[in-house]
């Protein structure tokens, strides 16, 4: 009875996978939008045990990330700049 709950735990179809995937990967968003991980909405949902391990993950993906842009912003610009239909980055 145990496993068949934990096995539908874990399945991408359940609720509470559901929701636990949708407030981690706010955190995860809001460490690379505002490049600071913030703690406190963890443990108003009920994440503060995985904390540690989720600060550290959303710290890498924020570097990675940042680094990206850095080296292929050039390509990601003209990309924009084609998508948009303009061909002056002053248009944008």
């Amino acid at each position: 009875m145990v496993r068949t709950m934990v096995e539908k735990t874990l399945s991408y179809k359940d609720t509470v996978y559901l929701l636990l995937n949708r407030r981690i990967v706010s955190s995860i968003r809001q460490q690379l939008n505002n490049g600071r991980f913030r703690r406190d909405s963890l443990s108003s949902s009920g994440l503060d045990v995985v904390q540690g391990q989720l600060e550290k993950l959303s710290k890498r993906v924020f570097l990675l990330a940042k680094h990206n842009r850095s080296v292929y912003a050039p390509w990601y610009d003209e990309i924009i700049r084609d998508s948009l239909g303009s061909t002056k980055p002053e248009e944008m």
